[in-house]
């Protein structure tokens, strides 16, 4: 091998490396701050009935290097409620319960809680409930039997 090619080939590979290390710093930029990862951001509850609560808790973990700090979670409406851990320390799990009131709603529905955060990438996040609410099955039950009489 001619010295000509060991000096290229040595040269390729230094550059290589170069390259590789700039890209693991710039990976590594990226994750700085605080950072909240949720296990899930969608619920679905399925079917419940007319005037009762539906609780769901929302996981989530701190992934990134800094503290996270919880502003504050705000909801679509006011028949649902979320009650938030509110400082995470980096790599720690945190939680939104959000309870939903279903009241005389009927059909479909989705009601949404909106997360603020000082999340470096995404400082407002949103998770999610949605199902159907049902007539209650009690009520069902007085109405066949008035139609009855």
């Amino acid at each position: 091998m001619s010295l000509k090619r060991i000096f290229s080939l040595a040269l390729i590979s230094a550059m290589a490396l170069l390259g590789n290390s700039v890209l693991a710093q710039d990976s590594t930029k990226a994750l700085q701050g605080p950072k909240i990862k949720f296990v899930e951001t969608n619920f679905d509850f399925g079917k419940a009935a007319q005037n009762t609560a539906v609780k769901h808790v929302f996981k989530f973990k701190n992934v990134g290097t800094d503290t996270l700090k919880i502003a504050q979670v705000k909801t679509s409406c006011g028949c649902t409620a979320a009650e938030s851990s509110k400082i995470i320390a980096p790599q720690k799990d945190g939680q939104i319960e959000v309870t939903y009131n279903t009241g005389a709603q009927m059909g479909e529905v989705s009601k949404t809680v909106y997360v603020f955060s000082n999340d470096v990438e995404a400082p407002q996040r949103s998770v999610s409930m949605h199902g159907i609410v049902e007539v209650k099955k009690a009520e069902e039950s007085k109405k066949a039997s008035a139609s009855n009489k």
